[in-house]
């Protein structure tokens, strides 16, 4: 009996980290629409005094994912490729980094597996994400040679969000 509690537990762990909420927000029957960031439960929402949540935009309309430093801006291009802007503490573009990025995503029976290089001071992905209008990722970055390795699980929406007009994957309002 205890072990298939245990299982139990693993598995909705499992499932939480794949859909990226934090375990927190989801005991806590929180849906902002939207996947938070971060393996330890961080998100890339900044709280404010009055208890609202506010939301750092990219510089370019990407996601800011502040889970590694400097934080860096994911961004879908529009052929689907990925880009990749490091960003300071004001959400400014900053130059590139020797940090080493993968992303695995899509179907898990058939992944697509993107690496990145140095392009005009940003990364940007070897191809391009599979066809859908969400699309899971796992995007692992290893800030610098002796840097632990931090994995960031998200899915990319590309539904227009009705309240700031960004990709639900980058939205920054409170729903």
């Amino acid at each position: 009996m205890i072990r298939k509690t245990w299982i139990h537990i693993l598995l909705g762990s499992i499932v939480l980290s794949w859909a990226g909420c934090s375990r927190e927000h989801v005991a806590q029957g929180e849906d902002h629409g939207h996947v938070h960031t971060g393996e330890e439960g961080e998100n890339a929402h900044e709280h404010e005094t009055d208890g609202t949540e506010k939301i750092t935009p990219g510089p370019n309309g990407g996601r800011i994912i502040t889970s590694v430093t400097p934080n860096i801006e994911f961004l879908v291009r529009d052929d689907r490729s990925v880009q990749l802007t490091f960003v300071d503490e004001h959400a400014k573009p900053i130059e590139a980094t020797d940090a080493v990025v993968s992303l695995v995503g899509g179907d898990r029976s058939d992944p697509t597996e993107l690496t990145f290089a140095v392009e005009e001071n940003t990364l940007v992905s070897s191809g391009v994400l599979p066809e859908g209008e969400v699309v899971g990722v796992i995007l692992t970055i290893q800030a610098g040679p002796e840097a632990a390795a931090v994995i960031e699980r998200f899915n990319v929406d590309f539904a227009t969000c009705s309240g700031c007009q960004l990709v639900e994957y980058a939205c920054i309002c409170n729903h």
